[in-house]
């Protein structure tokens, strides 16, 4: 077993207004182990620094495992081995592409939240039994406060 193993959750408290405003915090937790499913690099590290800069913006004290993946031989074995929170997956991954993958995952292995990530708007657009198989979906480029709605438990 590894350390990271164990379910973990992390508290935040954001606050807005004046400091002693105890009226105007909100507390809510976050989903602490994430794998990033892009076939692009450069993408996944841009993800993943938008997850880190939310994690210093509001002072999530607890570590966050986040985890990136652009080979789709080793996406289930890594999901054997981690117990992932939440996944966010580009809709064109890899040899196969993303609904075809979301449907292997939601079919075998995963009962969480999947996020799809795409470009194109069509695919936010559209309505059908396999585009429900994803949580959300979400644009490209990324917006801070739609991955951290993702995020929250």
């Amino acid at each position: 077993m590894y350390a990271h193993d164990e379910k973990k959750e992390s508290d935040l408290t954001i606050a807005f207004g004046k400091p002693g405003d105890l009226n105007k915090i909100e507390k809510f937790k976050i989903l602490s182990k994430i794998l990033i499913i892009e076939n692009d690099d450069n993408i996944s590290v841009l993800f993943k620094d938008i997850i880190n800069n939310l994690k210093f913006k509001y002072n999530v004290i607890d570590d966050l495992i986040i985890d990136c993946c652009n080979d789709c031989n080793i996406i289930c074995q890594m999901i054997d081995l981690i117990e992932y929170d939440i996944i966010f997956m580009d809709l064109n991954i890899c040899d196969i592409n993303g609904i075809s993958l979301v449907k292997l995952l939601r079919n075998k292995y995963f009962n969480k939240k999947i996020i799809g990530t795409t470009t194109d708007i069509e695919h936010k657009n559209k309505k059908n039994k396999i585009i429900d198989l994803f949580d959300d979906i979400i644009l490209k480029p990324f917006d801070e406060n739609i991955i951290l709605r993702n995020l929250k438990y």
